[in-house]
């Protein structure tokens, strides 16, 4: 019995996988040579496809130099192309690089290129023109020996970055070089408030090394990751005259003493952010402009002593708002520095600063307070200390109109007038007429000779904030100070010798121009009158 149940399983079991075996059908097998069939036609879809795309891509850029052979610009010679390239690409007084180049560029957003002034205008940007004008551009090095890198964080984005560089620096041929270092904005970044980087990556700042010896002007990060490359550029940057090393405030790789640009012979111009001069040991004889911006209201006294050649000094603790003690330093002679600016924190003790200083060859004097009203009384005693012919005054903390004009009394032979007024302080129109001696004789009915006028001398006149006067006075103070005869009142200006005023800007006033008056000062710039009002 068990035989005979073991024999017809067995037979159904044979039969069964008999039937599974029948239900393939052939048909629902794909062969290797159908597989490879259809890749072959796949294939050739995409190259026809691709073929007819490049074809019409081909088609339109022979149109476009068609069309563009119509274009009076694409024609011009070589050397005007040149020119024009040069004055547009190249940088303005106002900005020292051409091009800025940050981690939107790599995204493709149009954003991410800035050149100077004019937007999109650098040699990328004319080099997709056309043809000629991308050749023109690559054979103007003039073009591409100023640029300024916002470094990424990112070793992948950085080493792109690199790449570009190493591009644009071997376009400039042999042209001196003005290089820029930066770190880019953590806005977008993930880091959180407190949290620190360690160190950057070096790529970028290695390729600015192999052409050390062309760097004419350099702005650089100082990290510890860095060192090595920085010191290299400091052992061959020869042709290096001007240079900014600046500590980043992320970093927490940080280098206490920077000691690689002793040596440089032609070093004259440093500027210094987050360190102070005790950190950044420099050729002392050679240096002539310098600008720290860091903690230590002690700098100006010990600058001064240190470079005897210095011309120009400029000191910032705004950004880090305490000081230093200075109770400890003497007062001290200058005998070359022409030019110092103060931007100080609402703490410094501007009197503590001013009073260690006599610079009896200071004609330009810049001072700017986050709050409260400077002390007057410290600025005159400073200049009488001096001695000094003060051709230039810009004061960046609003002073009351009384403070303002006694101070300008002093200042006879002032060319240049710069005023930064606070919300809530006004210039009034007592203070203009003080500046008008015309109007004042007019009014009196005397002569020009027995009023006083004060800055005589005033050329330059910029005033940003509110006015406390219709602006009609305004205008009329403009005709006046511009036109030096007046045939209503004969001999005004006799034995007072006034000087025209040729440049005038008065921004945020929130003041309305009647008709007339900007018809008047239409004339005015048509006659040569740099004029400028801005709400």
């Amino acid at each position: 019995m068990d035989s005979s149940i073991r024999r017809s399983r067995s037979r159904y079991s044979s039969e069964n996988n008999s039937q599974q075996a029948s239900d393939v059908s052939p048909t629902n097998v794909v062969s290797l040579h159908e597989a490879e069939q259809i890749m072959h036609i796949d294939t050739e879809v995409r190259n026809i496809r691709e073929g007819a795309i490049n074809a019409l891509l081909e088609q339109c850029a022979s149109l476009n130099r068609q069309r563009n052979g119509l274009v009076a610009a694409v024609k011009l010679p070589q050397e005007i192309l040149t020119i024009i390239f040069e004055f547009s690409c190249c940088p303005t007084d106002e900005g020292r690089y051409s091009t800025i180049v940050d981690k939107s560029f790599w995204q493709g957003r149009r954003s991410g290129i800035f050149y100077g002034r004019l937007r999109q205008a650098g040699p990328f940007f004319v080099s997709r023109v056309c043809s000629m004008w991308r050749r023109v551009a690559l054979d103007t090095p003039q073009l591409w020996n100023n640029i300024k890198v916002e470094v990424s964080y990112d070793e992948k984005e950085s080493e792109k970055q690199a790449l570009l560089l190493q591009y644009w620096l071997s376009n400039s041929h042999h042209r001196f070089l003005t290089v820029g270092l930066t770190l880019e904005s953590l806005e977008d970044q993930d880091y959180e408030d407190g949290t620190y980087v360690y160190g950057v990556p070096t790529s970028v700042v290695d390729v600015l090394a192999t052409h050390a010896h062309r760097l004419c002007a350099a702005e650089l990060l100082v990290t510890g990751v860095w060192t090595s490359a920085l010191a290299y550029i400091g052992q061959h940057a020869n042709m290096l005259t001007s240079l900014t090393l600046e500590l980043p405030e992320i970093i927490d790789d940080i280098v206490d003493c920077v000691d690689f640009f002793s040596t440089l012979p032609e070093l004259s111009d440093v500027k210094l952010i987050g360190y102070s001069i005790r950190d950044v040991p420099l050729p002392t004889e050679q240096i002539v402009s310098l600008s720290t911006d860091n903690v230590d209201t002690s700098d100006p006294p010990e600058a001064l002593r240190l470079f005897p050649n210095l011309q120009r000094y400029t000191l910032n603790t705004r950004s880090f708002g305490v000081d230093s003690d200075t109770s400890m330093i003497g007062p001290l002679v200058h005998h070359t520095l022409a030019s110092l600016e103060l931007i100080l924190s609402c703490k410094a003790d501007l009197g503590a600063i001013l009073e260690k200083l006599s610079l009896p060859k200071l004609r330009s004097f810049s001072l700017t307070l986050d709050k409260g009203i400077p002390s007057v009384t410290s600025i005159e005693n400073f200049l009488m200390r001096c001695g000094c012919t003060l051709e230039t005054l810009h004061l960046g903390s609003s002073l009351p109109d009384g403070r303002l004009v006694k101070l300008l009394l002093k200042l006879p032979e002032l060319r240049e007038l710069s005023l930064q007024l606070s919300s809530g302080v006004a210039i009034s129109r007592w203070a203009l007429d003080l500046m008008n001696p015309r109007k004042q004789a007019r009014e009196i009915g005397i002569s020009a000779d027995d009023v006083a006028c004060l800055v005589p001398n005033l050329e330059s006149f910029t005033c940003h904030g509110t006015i406390a006067f219709d602006p009609r006075f305004l205008v009329e103070f403009l005709v006046d100070r511009w036109d030096n005869a007046n045939d209503e009142v004969p001999d005004c200006n006799k034995g007072i010798p006034v000087a025209r005023l040729r440049s005038a800007k008065f921004s945020q006033t929130l003041m309305k121009l009647e008709d007339e008056d900007a018809d008047v000062l239409s004339r005015l710039r048509l006659e040569g009158m740099r004029v400028e009002i801005c709400k």
